[in-house]
């Protein structure tokens, strides 16, 4: 009963380890987190803070009053991924005269999967920029 119950508490303290504790001993089970995983663990954090700091600083400290979402993406050099959802997202909000007869006026199962792999290479493309406005480099191209 005794020997559950130290099973049972090294498992929430633990986590993921404690079936390691069981035959390694709770001991070395105990100086391997504090010497290997949590050292590593508060390296990580670190990281991802001095990651969230570079990112902050070079964001505006306030948005512009006369904001224009075709100006920005044309400034950005944007214009093409700007034009690309204004009229898919257009398409979805506006009926054209046969929806009405259709009674449908949704993207065709194409559209939405060229609509998809726009929206996921525009996903790895602002990661690779952030890395690379961050001062990272993309371990996977490596």
């Amino acid at each position: 009963m005794i020997a559950q119950e130290i099973d049972r508490t090294a498992r929430r303290c633990f986590c993921v380890y404690a079936d390691g504790a069981k035959t390694a001993g709770y001991g070395p089970q105990a100086d391997l987190l504090e010497t290997k995983f949590v050292p590593e663990l508060e390296r990580r954090v670190k990281q991802t803070q001095e990651w969230k700091d570079k990112a902050i600083a070079q964001m505006p400290k306030s948005m512009p009053k006369d904001w224009k979402w075709d100006k920005m993406a044309k400034a950005a050099g944007m214009s093409e991924q700007y034009d690309f959802l204004y009229r898919y997202t257009s398409r979805l909000l506006h009926a054209k005269p046969i929806s009405f007869y259709k009674g449908q006026k949704n993207l065709e199962v194409s559209e939405v999967n060229m609509f998809l792999d726009f929206v996921f290479v525009s996903i790895l493309e602002m990661s690779e920029i952030s890395e690379r406005l961050a001062g990272l480099s993309n371990p996977q191209a490596n």
